[in-house]
């Protein structure tokens, strides 16, 4: 989902619900000493997000996690207490190896089919933007055409000119899909030709 050495930012979250039982040694009122065991269902999340914001994926995980418990509470004559509460969690159960080779998976290509590639012209126009982001979604690997140099050498990007047909070319080298949304309009009337020719030598047809 991710072209190679696409900068990339991570986030790890593990919501989780636990449910213990607890076994009390002293048994007096206003002091505990507590030994017991919690079963913990963690429901852990891993977000890989493109510096650029426009490529995300997603691996969730849900699954039991064992835990011993230990309470304390001791009281003072004033009626202040205080306590402590100690949960240990086996961390092998933390986060299953199937989350993080599934994540890791996702983000480095590895394991997984080939994505399908996709040429998108006129990313940065209205409905190339929305577009772009609603690939993101998807599994199409993307990339935008820009006559700009200098967004052309930052990843997801390359350098397009339909009025070069060597940079049309080069652009479309190894696509599976293109979606064409630009339209010379200007001062000349050829511009609907000029279009189909950019067409043709990209192997595309309308």
């Amino acid at each position: 989902m991710f072209p190679a050495e696409t900068p990339l930012n991570s986030t790890y979250g593990f919501p989780f619900w636990r449910i213990s039982y607890l076994y009390d040694f002293l048994r007096r009122r206003g002091d505990e000493v507590s030994i017991g065991v919690s079963l913990q269902i963690r429901d852990a999340t891993i977000t890989f997000t493109s510096a650029d914001g426009t490529l995300r994926a997603d691996r969730r995980d849900v699954g039991p996690v064992p835990t011993l418990k230990f309470r304390g509470r001791w009281g003072f004559e004033s009626g202040v207490w205080w306590g402590t509460e100690i949960d240990g969690i086996d961390l092998r159960a933390c986060a299953s190896s199937d989350l993080a080779h599934a994540s890791a998976s996702s983000a480095m290509n590895q394991n997984l089919p080939k994505p399908r590639k996709l040429l998108l012209t006129g990313a940065t126009g209205f409905v190339g933007r929305h577009l772009n982001v609603a690939l993101a979604e998807t599994d199409w690997e993307v990339v935008r055409g820009t006559r700009n140099p200098k967004k052309a050498s930052q990843p997801g990007w390359v350098y397009l000119d339909v009025a070069d047909p060597s940079a049309i070319r080069q652009a479309i080298a190894g696509c599976d899909a293109a979606v064409y949304l630009i339209h010379s309009i200007d001062d000349s009337k050829d511009y609907p030709e000029r279009e189909d020719l950019a067409l043709v030598e990209a192997g595309l047809s309308r």
